[in-house]
């Protein structure tokens, strides 16, 4: 009796798992981090629980709610690119998946009917998106990179809109920086999904244009982000050429490793490489916002 229940909590733990590898859980949880720090942006001060809680659980919910559609979506894909996820490994079903992330869906937009107009029609605009990219835009590569970068930006816009019904002026700055980070990242990651992407004639810019033209375009994209970035934290009152802020001197640790990231993908953009990328790139990217939450929150605290 106390094997067949041990064995039971065993399969239902091994359930609950692979569930919740489907959500990317690092992935809502930035996207929630950047909607505190796009209300944290307008408010130049930090919100009140009960106007934070709300906005920040909506978009993690409606987030991976996304990402779970996508896995039962590119189920084919995956056997190729993945086969030890979750569905093409058999710990979960696609029609769980589905369910699932109806689930959380509903769960997120329920939260959403919490926030102002703009903010909810904003939510569920990316989230739609999110949705059209995994049934038919991601097979048109560059545009559905354009469209995948787009979604994550706009969270930091979504915190902004939540807190005062604006967006202001330095969230915007640093949904651009974040949209060119990010659609460097797509186009990179097009390299190392190359043969999986081939079963679904995905015209990505690594299968239409070659591996080399990707990491190239890619590069480029992030560069420009990453040339952006630092210039948001420039001490304008000292001038042009005057001292830098300790924000600015702090970013730039992880863009540099961003940078030698780069240049050993330029040398030779294979998948593998690709993947060696896109681990680093994920790594600095969260230092990157870690740093910018931090300054955020300092300066709201000192006002």
């Amino acid at each position: 009796m106390s094997e067949a229940v041990d064995s039971l909590m065993n399969g239902l733990f091994k359930l609950i798992i692979a569930y919740a590898r489907l959500t990317r859980p690092p992935a809502p949880l930035l996207m929630g981090l950047a909607v505190f720090m796009g209300q944290v942006a307008a408010l130049g001060g930090l919100p009140e629980p009960g106007l934070m809680l709300a906005p920040v659980a909506a978009s993690m919910l409606m987030t991976a709610s996304s990402f779970v559609f996508n896995d039962a979506v590119d189920y084919e894909i995956d056997v190729v690119n993945r086969p030890g996820a979750p569905l093409p490994s058999g710990m979960a079903s696609r029609r769980g998946a589905t369910v699932f992330s109806i689930l959380l869906f509903t769960a997120g937009f329920a939260l959403s009917l919490q926030t102002n107009v703009q903010s909810l029609i904003m939510l569920n605009t990316m989230y739609a998106l999110s949705i059209l990219y995994s049934l038919r835009l991601k097979a048109t590569g560059l545009l559905g990179n354009i469209v995948v970068a787009l979604c994550v930006s706009a969270s930091f816009i979504y915190g902004s809109l939540t807190a005062t019904g604006r967006v202001n002026p330095v969230v915007l700055k640093i949904t651009w920086i974040s949209f060119f980070i990010n659609l460097g990242r797509e186009v990179v990651q097009s390299i190392q999904d190359m043969e999986g992407d081939r079963v679904k004639q995905v015209r990505s810019v690594a299968i239409a244009y070659g591996p080399e033209t990707a990491a190239r375009l890619g590069s480029l994209f992030t560069i420009l982000g990453l040339t952006l970035g630092p210039l948001l934290f420039l001490n304008h009152e000292a001038g042009y050429y005057g001292l830098f802020s300790q924000t600015f001197a702090l970013i730039l640790i992880p863009e540099a490793g961003l940078a030698y990231s780069i240049i050993q993908l330029l040398k030779n953009p294979t998948p593998k490489n690709a993947s060696t990328f896109l681990k680093r790139f994920n790594l600095l990217t969260i230092i990157i916002l870690l740093i910018l939450a931090s300054e955020f929150a300092r300066s709201a605290i000192t006002g």
